[in-house]
């Protein structure tokens, strides 16, 4: 028997706020802890986030909810994932039963050298030296040992810093200098610690304040993805950007943006 409009708007209603993570299982993505989300061992850049009850696959450029997850990756209509959903026993997403997140402590033991860092930005990434020291001159990058707990593996990484007005340490995002070679792998361990919403910034120049900000000279954030991302464009263009701020948003978290223009308005 067909359903009416508020019996078929109190089953979507049911289906969309279904715990995503437990979602996520039961269509046997894998997932393993990734600092406050969690990511798929199949798909690796499938992100899950609890706290908003969502994900995003970044290479692929969307994502959704616990209905839009379950059209995804069981190729099925709206209609078919909100039965798939309400038809078995899965928690509902409750958001007073995520914990705070713990604040984040830089405990990082760091390498002396930036050797095998430096090897890798400029035979990989064709980042110049001058380019590199720019930014170790700012204190915004170091060379350590990470354990991929997912995997067992310890091995060199590069760590990108985000830090606040004061240059206090909010977060870190961590990229492996060794190639995965496995088929269907990232090539490169990529990680995220501490809060996302702090991500790699640099100054360039001498950006206005927002009170100093005019039309003549604005107040000019240029956004990135990933922290290599934004050390390649200051080598390409670093003659012509003038006064800037530089952001990584840690994949597609467009709070950094938000913290970043919340921060300069004071």
């Amino acid at each position: 028997m067909a359903r009416n409009h508020t019996e078929r708007k109190k089953l979507y209603q049911e289906a969309s706020t279904k715990s995503i993570v437990e979602v996520a299982e039961n269509l046997n993505l894998e997932l393993y802890k990734d600092g406050q989300s969690y990511r798929s061992k199949i798909h690796s850049s499938l992100v899950i986030t609890p706290r908003i009850n969502s994900f995003y696959w970044n290479i692929n450029r969307f994502g959704g909810g616990p209905i839009q997850l379950v059209e995804t990756f069981k190729d099925c209509s709206e209609k078919e994932a909100i039965e798939f959903l309400t038809g078995i026993e899965i928690g509902a997403f409750d958001r007073k039963s995520i914990p705070a997140p713990k604040k984040f402590h830089y405990n990082f033991k760091e390498h002396k050298t930036f050797d095998l860092s430096r090897k890798y930005l400029t035979n990989k990434r064709k980042l110049t030296d001058q380019t590199i020291d720019f930014f170790i001159d700012q204190g915004l990058l170091a060379q350590t040992s990470y354990k991929d707990y997912a995997t067992g593996k310890t091995e060199p990484v590069i760590i990108f810093k985000g830090t606040d007005k004061a240059g206090a340490i909010k977060g870190v995002s961590v990229h492996g200098i060794w190639e995965n070679k496995e088929p269907g792998k990232r090539k490169h361990l990529s990680r995220t610690h501490g809060s996302g919403y702090y991500g790699f910034v640099i100054r360039v120049g001498n950006p206005p304040t927002a009170n100093q900000a005019t039309s003549d000279k604005p107040l000019t954030i240029i956004a990135f993805e990933a922290p290599i991302d934004l050390m390649s464009y200051y080598e390409l263009f670093r003659e012509r950007i003038g006064d800037a701020i530089l952001l990584c948003m840690n994949g597609l978290h467009k709070e950094n943006i938000s913290l970043a223009l919340a921060n300069e308005l004071g």
